[in-house]
This record gives C-alpha cells, sequence and structure tokens, in this order.
C-alpha cells in the first residue's frame, strides 16, 4: 500500500471511529442543563423556596402578574438557553406606564395583535431574574403544566434562575 494510501485509509478509520463513539455516547439536546431544576430562591438571601426539575422538553416557563397601572394580567415568557434564561415574549392587553408602546423595544423581533392582546416577541437575555412579588398583583410562575402562587412567601423580592 502506498504511504499516501494509508494515510487516507488511516484517516477515514479515525473519523468512522470518532462517528461510533459519537452514536454511542449522544450529547442531550438540553446539554448544559442536565440534573438543573428551575428555582424560585429568596432574595437577597438566596434560600431555596420552590424547585422543579428541567427536562429536554421542559425548559419554558412563564411569569404572571396584575400590571400595577393598567390593572390588566401580563405574561412574561422565558426558556433556558444552556444555562442562561432568555425572554421570548410579554403578553398584554393594554399600553401603560411600564409596558412596551414602541417599535425597537430592546431585544425586539416582532410586534403581533392576537386575540385582543399584545404580542411582544422577545430574544432578551437576562443575567439576573429578581421580581419583586405582593399578594395584590397575584404573581404566578408556571412551568410544565404547574402553576406556583409566587406571593405564598409574602411581600419580598424573589430570584429565579437555574440551580443545581
Amino acid at each position: 500500500m502506498k504511504p499516501e494510501s494509508l494515510h487516507m485509509f488511516l484517516k477515514k478509520l479515525f473519523l468512522l471511529s470518532g462517528f461510533i463513539f459519537a452514536l454511542q455516547n449522544p450529547v442531550p439536546a438540553f446539554a448544559g442543563i442536565e440534573n438543573h431544576q428551575l428555582c424560585v430562591l429568596s432574595f437577597p438571601e438566596k434560600n431555596i423556596l420552590w424547585e422543579q426539575n428541567l427536562t429536554q422538553t421542559g425548559t419554558a416557563f412563564s411569569l404572571f402578574f396584575i400590571h400595577s397601572v393598567s390593572k390588566t394580567e401580563v405574561e412574561d415568557k422565558y426558556h433556558f438557553s444552556g444555562e442562561r434564561i432568555i425572554q421570548n415574549a410579554e403578553i398584554f392587553e393594554a399600553h401603560g406606564a411600564g409596558l412596551p408602546s414602541l417599535k425597537n423595544e430592546v431585544n425586539e423581533t416582532s410586534w403581533s395583535h392576537v386575540d385582543g392582546k399584545f404580542v411582544l416577541a422577545l430574544d432578551r437575555p437576562i443575567d439576573t431574574l429578581i421580581i419583586r412579588v405582593n399578594p395584590e398583583y397575584r404573581n404566578r410562575l408556571t412551568f410544565k403544566n404547574t402553576t406556583i402562587d409566587l406571593t405564598q412567601w409574602g411581600r419580598r423580592a424573589l430570584l429565579i434562575e437555574l440551580c443545581h
């Protein structure tokens, strides 16, 4: 066998062995967050108040609240990309102070009006997700068909993040 042919044969053998190894050891679609939970923590103490395991199909969650000015419900939608929280939508019924109202909102991807609600599609990375909850505003978190009343821990600040 000529040296060039041997080199080509060994190169193909190496690539084939790597392919076979990858088939036997697949990387999960949500690599980096397996064995992690979506957590609600007290803030600034960082005590875990609630946690739920993430799954390949369960990395999205929503926060609901009553807006203090418009007195209408707002839904903020999020998902994890790796270990980072990304806000992907804000859904609301009425414009008011503190609600989006103009084109070119930060990280906006589109605007629409669906079933009487404004939908602001986003691709907004969130470094730290701290929210202030108040029973008057009915703060809730939904994750995997479960709704958590965030006001059950009283009027306070909460941190929502990925935990191990």
